[in-house]
């Protein structure tokens, strides 16, 4: 979680500066997207266990097309909403 972890949160910040593409995974917590609404795109797995880590693995790399809505509301930093419940990508199949 990275709402208490300055230097990590100061780490992601400066990486997505670099004009690089990055990519941070962001585990168990939808919400550690507030720390990041610049963020072109982020992906919640809400595990860690190993079937969770293949499957962002394979979205990843493009060997599946990620789906999935948000069960919560993100919040913004300064007190709106950066994401509502719902908000993701649904399947269109």
């Amino acid at each position: 979680h990275l709402g208490p972890n300055q230097g990590q949160r100061e780490l992601v910040r400066r990486l997505l500066g670099s004009g690089r593409r990055v990519i941070v995974v962001l585990g168990s917590s939808p919400y550690d997207a507030t720390w990041f609404p610049s963020a072109p795109a982020q992906v919640a797995t809400y595990s860690t266990v190993p079937v969770s880590m293949l499957a962002l693995a394979h979205v990843l790399s493009g060997d599946i097309e990620p789906t999935g809505t948000l069960p919560v509301r993100i919040p913004d930093p300064g007190g709106g909403v950066l994401y509502p419940f719902g908000h993701g990508i649904a399947s269109t199949r």
